[in-house]
């Protein structure tokens, strides 16, 4: 009953905010398509995949580090008990795994994509 009534809320607003709409326009042009910026870059396709495959191998290593960090604030709280030793030891290995899978991966795609337009 309470999700029901936040929804009717949420719609009624939503409803309420369309109706108020001030642009008398706004039924010749119902996609807002004479308020696009159109001088967008040109920049051929595949530069903008290359682009987010960058990004997305950047954060996968931000991520690896961090998790490499992680392993080495484990090292410093172990105190060299066997159980937290393995555990540390574990974390370290699989950051280091990770990282040259990683680049291996960001190789492979990267020789693909060339290979798939340089072709």
């Amino acid at each position: 009953m309470k999700n029901l009534f936040y929804s009717l809320v949420w719609l009624s607003s939503f409803g309420l905010n369309f109706a108020n709409a001030e642009t008398p326009n706004n039924w010749q042009d119902p996609f807002g398509e004479k308020n696009v910026d159109m001088n967008l870059p040109n920049t051929p396709a595949d530069s903008e995949v290359q682009r987010l495959i960058s990004n997305a191998m950047k954060f996968l290593y931000l991520i690896a580090v961090v998790y490499a960090l992680w392993g080495g604030f484990l090292i410093l709280t172990a105190w060299w008990k066997d159980e937290q030793v393995k555990k540390w030891r574990t974390v370290i290995i699989q950051a280091a795994i990770w990282l040259v899978v990683i680049w291996l991966a960001n190789s492979i795609v990267y020789f693909v994509v060339n290979s798939i337009i340089w072709a």
